[in-house]
């Protein structure tokens, strides 16, 4: 699609409408700029207030209810059977036709601009990034992500049931390293899509992909050890801090939530008044997780 049709587009299965294809949506359009200034008076206060985010199709909803309000004013105030008491009636007609479409779409999406995305970033510079960069990037040296590359690369989630292949299993493991690593805004999925060159909802994909092919593997490394092995750790702690009859070490820690979770969330504040999952796991003397609980 050209650059003359980009717009707002309500999409459902087969069925879309694009702003400059469709001549209800376009009417929207020029009503906003024709009575800009009447219409601003009529604006609902709700937009206005601190109210929890609301989504791009509400707000279009929002518009439209408010665009009605001033049509029928400027209706009242006409003389019946005028020309422009005609015409206001059919504007209105098709506004209402315009928020029925609305209503009846699940998805409603803005086209913008294209962001410009890296396409060279994966690919060539993350393989030139000195080794303490690349700590700081994805948390782990080159020779740690070939290694849990070759781990998880023939998991089947990483194989496609259509015709189109995935993108390499390394890049979807540093995608998701990267996002681990970070923070805040640093985990947001619109930083991750321009460096990677892949698309918002990639970012999420790649991400529950790499998780799920850890979690198939983890109980080859997160093993209680046997007689044998807790013997040799109680002698090795026992020879350094003279504590006998240990076989690991015990800690707790708060896997802190970015956000309340939306159910029950009460449950999860913690006496450090922040959301979170209690964690507890125990270590061997090489500083290896060997059990772990989450509640």
């Amino acid at each position: 699609m050209g650059d003359s049709k980009r717009g707002a587009s309500f999409e459902t299965g087969k069925f879309q409408i694009t702003r400059l294809e469709n001549k209800f949506v376009f009417k929207l359009r020029v009503f906003r700029l024709l009575f800009s200034q009447s219409f601003g008076s009529y604006r609902s206060s709700s937009l206005n207030q601190n109210i929890p985010k609301i989504s791009d199709r509400q707000k279009f909803l929002y518009e439209i209810d408010e665009l009605l309000d001033f049509l029928i004013l400027r209706e009242s105030s006409l003389s019946q059977f005028s020309d422009g008491e005609e015409q206001v009636q059919k504007d209105i007609d098709e506004i209402l036709e315009l928020k029925f479409v609305v209503e009846n779409t699940r998805y409603f999406k803005l086209e913008k601009t294209p962001i410009p995305k890296s396409v060279s970033y994966p690919r060539d510079l993350l393989w030139r990034l000195p080794e303490a960069e690349l700590r700081q990037a994805i948390r782990m040296d080159y020779r740690a992500l070939c290694r849990v590359e070759e781990l998880i690369r023939d998991d089947m989630v990483f194989r496609s049931k259509s015709t189109n292949p995935q993108r390499e299993v390394w890049l979807q493991l540093a995608l998701a390293l990267e996002r681990f690593g970070c923070d805040g805004n640093g985990i947001s999925v619109g930083r991750l899509s321009r460096l990677f060159g892949v698309g918002n909802g990639t970012v999420i994909l790649y991400t529950r992909r790499v998780i799920s092919a850890l979690l198939n593997i983890r109980n080859r490394f997160i093993v209680w050890p046997n007689s044998i092995r807790r013997q040799e750790i109680n002698k090795i702690i026992g020879g350094r801090s003279g504590f006998s009859g240990c076989v690991g070490f015990v800690d707790g820690t708060d896997l802190v939530f970015a956000q309340k979770p939306a159910i029950d969330g009460e449950v999860f504040f913690t006496r450090k008044h922040r959301y979170a999952l209690n964690a507890q796991l125990i270590c061997d003397d090489e500083k290896r997780i060997i059990y772990f609980s989450c509640g």
